[in-house]
């Protein structure tokens, strides 16, 4: 019984998760000059979701449904807020 019990509660996560929808945005991070811009900040707005540029500037990130802005931030310049309308690229 306890064995059913555990197969049970571990499909039903595994549904939950199935059901969970997200989409993988990616891009790359520069600067006004075309500059590769590593350690920048991206976030999700309004969640805490978040990762941080790779050294060649590159990031990927799993946006939760209904999500409609990206915040880049990085030390000393300007936080910037860009829609994601649809996309999956984001330079």
């Amino acid at each position: 019984m306890r064995k059913l019990i555990m197969l049970f509660a571990f499909l039903s996560m595994a549904v939950v998760h199935a059901f969970a929808q997200t989409t993988v945005i990616t891009g790359n991070v520069t600067d006004s000059g075309g500059n590769i811009l590593p350690g920048v900040s991206i976030s999700v707005k309004n969640t805490t979701v978040a990762t941080m540029s790779g050294t060649d500037g590159g990031y990927s990130l799993e946006v939760p449904e209904g999500s409609t802005h990206l915040l880049f931030s990085y030390i000393g310049m300007e936080t910037l807020e860009l829609e994601i309308a649809g996309k999956t690229v984001i330079n």
